[in-house]
């Protein structure tokens, strides 16, 4: 299959390649991964309020709209804070989400080598995305994988993080054929679900 790699160690940069195939019983040489001195992102979040936004998930992007986490164990303190370290230089976005409430997709930002980035996010309300799946004209339900597009076409469904493993509302299956998506900011969204024979 196709994976991409990571190399995430906090003293260094940290890197994501351009997608790997992997063939069966097959051996892929030459991947070199280049790793620059890191920079960091000094993230601060508000409650709608305007108040410190404590023990907020944060997840960020690079500029191909890749999470640079699979599942993001950061969160903020009790300040509102957290500071991401080990950036590789490049453009990227930052968001975050509570149990109830989530920010927008920050304007994509600069990290340079050995300087610190700072980033403001405001929470606000959150909507969750409840999605049901039928095939139509039957009462078959497919089994099919479900994307939440957001305006900016960045997959939004499978965010996953601290506060999601204490949340009773955040991104799960609230049935054999539903998917809960969310909390998710206030906007415009895309739903595509893929099933065997495509969209």
């Amino acid at each position: 299959g196709s994976q991409p790699m990571s190399d995430a160690p906090t003293s260094t940069s940290r890197v994501i390649s351009s997608e790997i195939s992997v063939g069966e019983n097959a051996r892929v040489d030459g991947v070199d991964l280049e790793l620059d001195e890191p920079g960091e992102v000094l993230v601060t979040v508000r409650e709608p309020g305007g108040t410190a936004a404590a023990a907020c998930s944060v997840f960020l992007r690079d500029d191909q709209g890749r999470h640079t986490e699979m599942m993001s164990m950061t969160v903020t303190n009790a300040s509102g804070k957290v500071t991401l370290q080990g950036v590789a230089p490049g453009r990227y976005t930052v968001c975050a989400r509570a149990e109830t409430t989530a920010s927008q997709e920050s304007s994509f930002f600069e990290v340079r080598s050995g300087d610190t980035t700072p980033v403001e996010l405001l929470l606000e309300p959150g909507g969750i995305l409840i999605a049901s799946l039928k095939v139509k004209g039957t009462d078959e339900t497919p089994i099919a994988n479900v994307q939440v597009l957001d305006s900016q076409g960045f997959d939004v469904t499978r965010r996953l993080g601290m506060v999601d493993m204490r949340s009773k509302n955040s991104d799960r299956a609230v049935g054999l054929h539903e998917r809960r998506v969310g909390p998710l900011a206030p906007g415009h969204y895309t739903l595509l679900a893929t099933g065997d024979g495509g969209l």
